[in-house]
């Protein structure tokens, strides 16, 4: 990959893997909480944005990064003309109840 973003996206996606991967071997001691409209959040999610969070604000400092689960170093520098949107589970109550379906 010689893209710098693209190299960095994919690590920031194996490191929220990691820990989502980590979880799902565990699901009975998994946090899960519900917000609005009854979605539900894990803790796993949570922490699986944070990793991203990291990774991406470690190599660009100065892009927007706007996760879904509101971490605290999101929607920042928001006049960025980079902009990334972080949502680590899709299915995140398939994944909560153990369906393989989520990505």
């Amino acid at each position: 990959m010689s893209d710098p973003s693209l190299t960095v996206a994919v690590r920031a996606a194996r490191n929220a893997a990691a820990v989502i991967s980590d979880a799902a071997h565990d699901l009975k001691r998994l946090p899960t909480f519900s917000k609005e409209h009854g979605d539900i959040v894990s803790a796993a999610e949570t922490e699986a944005e944070n990793a991203i969070v990291t990774t991406l604000s470690a190599a660009f400092p100065d892009h927007a990064i706007v996760g879904e689960e509101g971490s605290t170093r999101t929607v920042r520098n928001s006049d960025s003309m980079w902009r990334w949107i972080v949502d680590p589970i899709d299915g995140t109550a398939n994944f909560v109840h153990g369906y393989p379906y989520y990505a």
